[in-house]
């Protein structure tokens, strides 16, 4: 098992400026944010991160000061980064800054198809807030991306959708209606990529908690236009939840 103790000296200094990206989250909870912005921006007064924050609060705080002292241009600066985190406050520059959500849905595109898993997972997570401010059109928006080429693209607009969501604010509206977002998914049912099909069947998942026979329904009729692997895998995860209750009861 990996632990912060686990991370040499060596390593944590290479992360801490820039130097490197990391490989798995213990190495990202053993990063000091201050000292790497620091090493960003040398020349600027660098605000202290507060050590009391969460991850997700520090990387945001991080972004938040880069937006008041160098201004959203610097989100496209920092998507050339060879920090994985670094790249993140470039997430968090455009989640912070007062775009629309559509302005800011084709601001992360590069973001949202970025090589390193911690990016991708921060460009969705960055512009949620945005999203939940403008429901109706963000989904709209989002359903044409869901045809990408880019397996990372599909389930960027997937993750960035889920009604609760892993270390985000749940979206309310669709823990109450899921149907609502259905289009971004609905053509994902048979996807060959598992990175998708795992994001699909989380989502489905996450909208069983509050509305289990309507996934249940989803389920019953993706398995009708398709009997693949695929399918039978998303359809057996996404109802995980489910089976989990009825055998307990």
């Amino acid at each position: 098992m990996k632990t912060l103790a686990s991370v040499s000296e060596e390593r944590k200094r290479k992360l801490n400026h820039g130097e490197v990206e990391t490989a798995h989250l213990v190495e990202a909870l053993a990063m000091d944010l201050s000292i790497l912005l620091n090493a960003m921006y040398p020349d600027e007064d660098v605000q202290e991160i507060p050590k009391d924050l969460g991850i997700v609060k520090r990387v945001q705080f991080a972004g938040e000061w880069i937006y008041r002292t160098l201004g959203l241009s610097e989100a496209k600066v920092l998507q050339n980064h060879p920090s994985d985190t670094a790249r993140a406050f470039g997430c968090c520059v455009i989640g912070c800054s007062d775009l629309c959500f559509e302005e800011s849905l084709e601001a992360m595109m590069l973001y949202a198809d970025d090589p390193h898993f911690s990016v991708r997972e921060w460009a969705w997570l960055a512009i949620r807030q945005k999203l939940a401010k403008e429901l109706d059109k963000g989904i709209s928006l989002l359903k044409a991306f869901s045809k990408s080429d880019s397996e990372n693209i599909r389930r960027f607009v997937v993750e960035l959708t889920r009604p609760r969501g892993v270390w985000c604010m749940h979206l309310n509206e669709l823990k109450k209606d899921p149907s609502l977002a259905f289009g971004i998914f609905e053509d994902l049912y048979n996807d060959p990529s598992r990175y998708v099909q795992n994001s699909v069947a989380n989502w489905l998942n996450d909208a069983s908690k509050s509305k289990p026979d309507w996934v249940i329904g989803v389920c019953e009729d993706f398995l009708e236009k398709s009997t693949s692997s695929e399918t039978k895998y998303i359809c057996k995860r996404a109802q995980r939840s489910i089976n989990k209750k009825n055998s307990v009861s």
